[in-house]
């Protein structure tokens, strides 16, 4: 009953927030990451899988026809060449112009112009990025479920809360940390989830990798200190005393 309360209660104070249906939201957002990767401004990125073909007059060279995946430091290897590139920064126009410019020499040996007709073309194939950064926000500490959540765009702190079925009794709600990965180095925020509640403040965004902790209130960091204070002082445990009392009656 408490956890159904909880997500009526973050409904009612979200304004009835939605959660997209998985299903046709993926489907979308496929379509969407198609015509991203589709753009030639777009920026290549770790995980990246590209297919690259190699034309000269026009005419294949299947030799060269290769599949290419960027690593998690942003480099790739091409056939026959020993020195990967590195593709920080790239747009896919730039890395095929980049692959048409290291190629070019192998096919000009004694003629120049032969080099100048070669043509490399790249084409965006998926995205294993997921192998090293996970899609997901991870909800620990104090909340009913902990677990990892799938990454949705907008999902929020409040709507990650939702989906692990809300805090315990024991949590400190104005106090929730919200930790990011930024440049290598874990940036932390702290959150006050009550003044959310409330309207006194707003909701924040998470993004892949995010970790939301609940941690435990006051009032039940004391009552675990005064547990552990009476068991270190008492020999007998004080539950197997309670179960005496009780069965003595």
């Amino acid at each position: 009953m408490e956890s159904r309360a909880w997500i009526l209660l973050f409904t009612l104070a979200t304004g009835c927030v939605s959660v997209p249906d998985p299903e046709p939201f993926d489907g979308l957002q496929t379509t969407l990451m198609q015509t991203v990767y589709a753009r030639p401004d777009y920026s290549v990125q770790p995980g990246d899988n590209y297919f690259v073909r190699l034309f000269r007059f026009g005419q294949l060279i299947p030799d060269y026809t290769q599949q290419l995946m960027v690593s998690p430091r942003g480099r790739v290897s091409l056939l026959h060449v020993a020195t990967p590139i590195d593709t920080t920064g790239m747009t896919m126009v730039e890395l095929r112009d980049r692959i048409q410019e290291i190629y070019a020499p192998l096919f000009a040996v004694g003629a120049p112009q032969v080099g100048a007709n070669l043509q490399a073309t790249v084409q965006f194939v998926r995205s294993d990025k997921s192998v090293w950064f996970p899609d997901e926000v991870a909800v620990g500490g104090q909340v009913r479920a902990p677990r990892n959540i799938p990454y949705r765009e907008g999902l929020t702190v409040i709507q990650a809360l939702t989906f692990a079925r809300g805090p315990r009794r024991a949590a400190n709600l104005e106090r929730v940390v919200l930790l990011r990965v930024v440049e290598g180095k874990t940036v932390t925020r702290e959150l006050d989830v009550e003044a959310i509640l409330e309207h006194e403040g707003d909701d924040v965004e998470v993004f892949p990798g995010d970790i939301v902790f609940v941690p435990l209130s006051a009032i039940a960091q004391v009552d675990i200190w005064v547990l552990q204070y009476f068991r270190r002082m008492i020999f007998i445990d004080p539950f197997t005393i309670l179960r005496f009392a009780f069965f003595a009656t």
